[in-house]
């Protein structure tokens, strides 16, 4: 696990997130912030989640860091002794309440202070920017015409150590809820967790696995559910950070990766010896040859029955990633029972591993969208999570009405901004090699990059590959045409 520790970056958003009325939002450029940082030691691949420890003996030691990917500047390296973990939620809520802490009441309108999710201070992957969701139209802010960036996470927000932060503005001391608005129609078996840092500080213990369970509609929960935790907070500002966290998951995994990185080296070790076609009609005699390859498959199969287990315990059922498992178990029993058996089974034994590293690598992703957080007088009543049956009606019908309106082969129309301004006409292709995905991107970076540095306005239409050539021929076409054939 010391091996390939990584040292965060930050980013933010280059300018802050404006809705224009009426108009489509343009998503923020993200920059990179540079400034000095504190960081722990810790587990790249999230399997422990507190700080690494070190057994040093007395004496001099020499520490040296390797660098095996970009650059870093180092001011310090800080020996510290073993500290335990955070105290219990009931311990610090009684420390807080013996020196006068109280639950705040009337200092939010309607008891509820709402940060929008898209509009993030800091964030660890430049890939963290904000996108649209007209999934509900109580996404905030929701329009069902223009394309507005309400949300935030998502696929983009799901490999253990990414984090993104907020900022409030407490108005009062005391203890306040803290909670969300989110989707996670992702994943049915494994429940995401994301630990929740207060100004950089884990508040108390249970606040390092926050759950975020299955649900096709959006959910809005409070931190700890059913029964919220209470949170002190000081009148001022602070910073909210939530970050992925592996949870209950981080241990099986650690398992299933000790057991991949043994059968990947008995398999190479089987691959010089009978090679990538095995002969069926050889006796490789593979208990004389390899005879660590036969106990590796003995304990390794002992090993993942035991992962099996632990996830049916967790999950609470037999889905397909058992399956999965317990088919590789199977095959790993029968040919260290009987070893005349690997060269048949040999490129199935291949590709039940390779979709073993598969299951490992999707079980470690745990994504979660952002609609909104919020800080809540205890008690107070929690916003409405989904639009009712005759709100969604209402807005399914305008959004179908907006069909016969609207143009949305006509990405960006800079007539409205800069009338007297003659823009540069673009036709993008929607064939197979590209379609509104790229020309949504090729907008972004034309209104961030080229016209704010030019002035020049670009006008970005999708139109069929087959019209370009006949509109050019008529002497209707576009300035520039992307993604046709010459």
């Amino acid at each position: 696990e010391a091996e390939p520790v990584e040292f965060s970056r930050v980013f933010r958003d280059e300018e802050p997130l404006v809705h224009l009325d009426g108009k489509n939002d343009v998503r923020p450029a993200q920059v990179e912030v540079v400034r000095w940082m504190k960081a722990d030691v810790r587990d790249a691949q999230g399997y422990f989640d507190e700080r690494l420890l070190f057994y040093l003996s007395k004496g001099p030691h020499q520490i040296r860091l390797e660098s095996l990917a970009e650059p870093m500047a180092i001011g310090g390296v800080t020996l510290v002794s073993e500290s335990g973990a955070a105290e219990s939620y009931e311990t610090v809520r009684k420390g807080w309440e013996s020196q006068g802490a109280q639950e705040v009441q009337g200092v939010l309108t309607d008891g509820i202070l709402v940060l929008q999710a898209e509009e993030a201070y800091e964030k660890s992957d430049q890939t963290l920017y904000p996108v649209v969701d007209q999934s509900s139209p109580l996404n905030q802010p929701y329009d069902y015409i223009k394309q507005k960036l309400n949300s935030i996470g998502g696929t983009k927000w799901q490999n253990p150590g990414q984090w993104i932060s907020w900022q409030v503005e407490v108005p009062e001391s005391g203890f306040y809820e803290i909670g969300y608005r989110f989707r996670q129609n992702y994943v049915r078996d494994i429940t995401p967790t994301r630990t929740l840092y207060i100004d950089g500080e884990l508040p108390f213990q249970e606040a390092d696995e926050l759950t975020f369970p299955y649900n096709d509609n959006w959910t809005v929960q409070t931190a700890g559910g059913e029964t919220p935790y209470l949170f002190y907070l000081e009148e001022g500002p602070h910073t909210i950070t939530l970050e992925v966290d592996l949870g209950e998951v981080a241990d099986s995994l650690m398992l299933a990766m000790e057991s991949l990185r043994a059968l990947n080296e008995a398999n190479w070790e089987l691959l010089t010896i009978i090679g990538n076609e095995p002969d069926l009609y050889r006796d490789y005699n593979f208990d004389e040859y390899c005879p660590g390859v036969l106990q590796v498959f003995q304990e390794q199969a002992k090993q993942l029955e035991e992962i099996a287990n632990q996830w049916i315990e967790m999950t609470g059922k037999q889905d397909s990633n058992v399956a999965q498992i317990q088919l590789l178990v199977y095959q790993l029993n029968e040919m260290w029972e009987d070893p005349d058996t690997i060269a048949g089974l040999y490129l199935s034994f291949k590709d039940n591993v390779s979709n073993f590293a598969n299951l490992i690598m999707n079980a470690s992703q745990q994504p979660v969208a952002l609609d909104y957080l919020f800080l809540a007088e205890p008690g107070a009543e929690l916003p409405r999570a989904n639009a009712s049956f005759f709100s969604s009606v209402k807005y399914g019908f305008l959004k179908f009405l907006a069909t016969f309106f609207n143009d949305y082969n006509t990405l960006s129309d800079p007539s409205e901004a800069q009338p007297d301004a003659q823009p540069v006409r673009v036709w993008i292709g929607n064939g197979l090699s590209g379609g509104r995905d790229q020309a949504i991107e090729l907008n972004t970076l034309a209104s961030q990059d080229f016209t704010s540095k030019t002035g020049i306005p670009v006008r970005l239409e999708i139109v069929p590959p087959a019209n370009i050539l006949t509109a050019t021929v008529a002497g209707e076409g576009p300035d520039v045409a992307l993604q046709v054939s010459g």
